[in-house]
């Protein structure tokens, strides 16, 4: 949007130069008159100034457009990266206490492999809701549908 207004007005200026350049023509009849030359010189001296000084604001507008893209996706890769840390913490916490519970022998304490069992199930159910906190996280950001 903001490029199609920058083009609208920089034809504007090049259609202004031009109309310039043709009434100072008709209006002076000869082209032996210097100062009409000198006029047209200046005009299209300030127009060039003007064509560089847009390409310039639209140079650091992209580059502000770019630098603020890049910090949005840098913020997703950190929350994801985390949220992904922490499922995979709960994965691993969950299979050590599941293969603690089978490894569980009938001499060892009383309740011991309950208890193991009882872990299990708590990183179960925390591994389940970072595998929701994710999925929202990522529906919210419109990665997934």
């Amino acid at each position: 949007m903001q490029n199609r207004r920058l083009l609208t007005w920089l034809l504007g200026a090049v259609l202004a130069w031009f109309v310039f350049g043709i009434a100072a023509f008709a209006t002076l009849g000869c082209a032996a008159n210097a100062a009409w030359i000198e006029a047209v010189f200046t005009a299209a001296g300030a127009l060039f100034s003007g064509l560089a000084f847009a390409a310039i604001y639209c140079t650091v507008t992209a580059q502000q457009e770019q630098v603020e893209e890049q910090r949005t996706q840098f913020e997703k890769q950190i929350e994801l990266g985390a949220l992904t840390a922490y499922a995979e913490l709960a994965k691993a916490l969950w299979q050590h206490n599941t293969n603690q519970a089978k490894e569980a022998e009938p001499g060892d304490q009383p309740g011991q492999a309950g208890w193991w069992k009882d872990a299990a199930v708590v990183r179960y159910k925390e591994m389940i809701k970072a595998k929701e906190a994710f999925e929202k996280t990522l529906r919210a950001r419109g990665v997934l549908s």
